[in-house]
């Protein structure tokens, strides 16, 4: 059998790593996979010798495919494994012991030369379901070996041997597809059909009906490899495959549906489900969805669509967004739990429109091929505010300015709320409500997300913010923040987000969300003598090796005052990069808060929230007069006329000034 692609675990070794009167029947090299590696300082016994100083060293859990053990080995380096790798043992020190607390697990020796075959990195996740190896004499069993299994005797070990080296084969898998060139040699995988027959009803049907095959010693297969084949073998004989990459565990799983092996068919979705391979710091869905085109599995196809939608705010943002088909996109716009909002899921489209030259095709007759406003038809523009679909209205990839009351509509859709009366106490808070498109997920009053898009001068890091205003000087005094956004109501509070980014120590930027509440409307419940909620602030990442940055943070407010709080996340320079993309020339930066005022879940906090800050007017050496706040009706035009220095100047003047402010 060609070895070529083809790992084999040391299966069931760790019993006789831990059993110290059976480590002579070890083979090595062990090939074996780290769970996980500590830290510890402690001193090293050899024989029977305790050194004083303390050293720093590496302890790492392993697998063995069978077993699991907690701090089995000790590295003689301190080399840091990534999770899941998987590596080959030489050498290992028995003799070595570190001096441990009692309650903590024994360690068996110290490695002392090894050979990385995989990172971690490129795995994801560990193969199999590993059972927890206890130390000898922790529990009367285990001192007995009584559940320890010997896989080296068993009948599925010996026929699996035979079966590598071609022994006792009555099948030949050949693989014409695979061929390089015509003068190569067609890769075969051979194997013995009572073991297939065995364990899968296909092949009982292939190799005992009528068919063709049942009489042949030779079966051509075209939809998979050799090494997938064998992996396929290696599971029948031995109940384990290590799964190196998700195309490996993506391809077996299509051959265990294929010839209907229950057991490994879950064993790979084991194994898919739970990866920890990440784009940007979530499940790599377009890999999925590339990777079960093939096998075409419901359980993974409702897992991966599961993260698309959860993980939407993030997704759209990634490069491998633009190369999704048109049928996919229009579906996933069509989702009514997306963790978007609107404003962000229509950029999307305009950012996949750009990268796949669409067009918008609906006024040309008798054409069949897609439009571009199929997928703007997906846009819930009720739930988006006007400004935003102005926006929207001037793009030229869209070209949505063509249709004449396109506008129009939405607001006449907007101002009906579909036919509902409203209450004059809801005049305000709708107001404010729809300074923000809505997130399709989180959109009630306890848990729902304010957004913006700060506009960056790399250089200087001077920015705006979407829809915002430059603040004043003594507010930026206090707050640091140079661009205020709009309000928005949390529990019938008014807060006003500020926005502000600034240079650090270190070649550090720190970006500052400040948040002040302004007051409550009359209707809000007057038992209520603070404001407390759990805000996410969340910076969007457009690198898919870099996760979107979040901070978590407990806040409170107090509604009869100017009271404010904050929320800030620090990237380093050379990182910042990663966190911008180019929008008409300019450098952008997106970013959302997602509140969750309902504190009785398990997100709600633990109750020790910052206090706030009250926000106070500057103190300055010149004289404070009262303010007077003028008027905006038509009476204003006389107030402010040319005489308006002159009666301010008077006693008369002020006291009507003032009466009438």
């Amino acid at each position: 059998m060609d070895r070529e692609d083809f790992l084999e675990f040391s299966l069931g070794c760790l019993p006789q790593v831990v059993r110290g009167s059976q480590r002579d029947n070890l083979v090595f090299p062990l090939v074996l996979q780290v769970l996980d590696s500590t830290e510890c300082r402690s001193r090293v016994n050899k024989n029977g010798r305790t050194k004083s100083a303390h050293e720093l060293r590496k302890i790492i859990s392993v697998s063995d495919g069978f077993y699991s053990k907690v701090d089995c080995f000790l590295l003689a380096t301190n080399y840091t494994f990534e999770p899941y790798t998987v590596i080959k043992v030489h050498n290992v020190d028995f003799e070595y012991n570190i001096e441990r607390q009692n309650d903590r697990p024994r360690i068996a020796g110290m490695i002392l030369e090894f050979d990385i075959v995989t990172r971690g990195s490129e795995i994801g996740y560990f193969s199999g379901k590993p059972s927890l190896l206890r130390d000898v004499g922790t529990h009367s069993r285990w001192g007995r070996g009584d559940n320890i299994i010997n896989t080296t005797d068993s009948l599925s070990s010996k026929l699996w041997k035979q079966v590598k080296e071609g022994r006792c084969c009555d099948v030949t898998f050949s693989f014409p597809h695979c061929v390089a060139s015509p003068s190569s040699i067609v890769p075969t995988v051979k194997a013995q059909k009572n073991a297939l027959i065995a364990n899968s009803p296909v092949f009982e049907a292939q190799f005992e009906g009528g068919f063709s095959d049942a009489s042949s010693e030779e079966v051509a297969i075209l939809d998979t490899e050799p090494r997938y084949m064998r992996c396929l073998l290696q599971f029948i004989f031995t109940r384990f495959v290590p799964l190196m990459s998700l195309r490996q565990a993506f391809e077996v799983l299509y051959l265990a549906r294929k010839y209907i092996i229950h057991d490994l068919e879950l064993y790979c979705k084991n194994f898919i489900m739970h990866n920890k391979k990440s784009l940007a710091g979530v499940t790599d869905v377009f890999q999925y969805l590339e990777m079960n085109s093939k096998s075409c599995d419901d359980d993974i196809s409702q897992f991966v669509w599961s993260q698309f939608r959860s993980c939407a705010n993030v997704l759209i943002r990634q490069p491998r967004f633009t190369e999704i088909d048109f049928q996919t996109l229009e579906n996933f716009l069509s989702e009514s739990e997306l963790n978007c909002h609107e404003w962000e899921l229509i950029q999307a489209v305009r950012r996949w429109v750009v990268a796949n030259q669409a067009s918008v095709k609906c006024e040309e007759v008798d054409t069949e091929d897609t439009c571009a406003h199929q997928l703007v038809d997906c846009i819930r523009w009720n739930a988006m505010p006007i400004k935003e679909c102005v926006i929207v209205h001037e793009w030229e990839e869209l070209k949505l300015f063509r249709d004449r009351s396109f506008l129009t509509d939405i607001m006449e859709v907007q101002r009906s709320r579909d036919g509902r009366s409203i209450s004059h106490i809801e005049v305000v808070p709708s107001s404010i409500n729809r300074q923000y498109s809505l997130n399709r997920l989180y959109h009630d009053d306890t848990s729902f997300v304010i957004y913006t898009t700060l506009t960056v001068d790399p250089l200087t890091l001077a920015i705006s913010c979407l829809h915002g205003q430059s603040v004043a000087q003594s507010t930026y005094q206090q707050t640091k923040c140079s661009s205020v956004g709009p309000p928005f109501e949390l529990v019938s509070f008014f807060v006003v987000p500020s926005y502000g980014l600034i240079n650090m120590s270190n070649n550090r930027v720190r970006l500052t969300v400040n948040l002040s509440c302004q007051g409550k409307s009359f209707n809000a419940d007057s038992y209520n003598l603070w404001v407390r909620s759990m805000v996410k602030l969340t910076v969007f990442s457009f690198s898919p090796d870099h996760p979107a940055k979040e901070m978590k943070k407990e806040l409170n407010f107090w509604p009869d005052r100017d009271s404010s709080n904050f929320s800030s996340v620090v990237f380093s320079n050379s990182e910042l990069s990663h966190y911008l993309h180019t929008v008409g020339g300019v450098q952008q930066l997106d970013l959302q808060l997602q509140f969750n005022t309902d504190m009785s879940t398990e997100s709600g906090g633990d109750g020790r929230a910052s206090p706030p800050k009250i926000m106070r007017p500057l103190r300055t050496s010149a004289p404070r007069l009262a303010p007077v706040r003028h008027r905006t009706t038509y009476d204003n035009r006389i107030d402010m006329g040319p005489d308006y220095r002159e009666r301010e100047a008077s006693g008369v003047g002020r006291t009507v000034s003032f009466l009438r402010a």
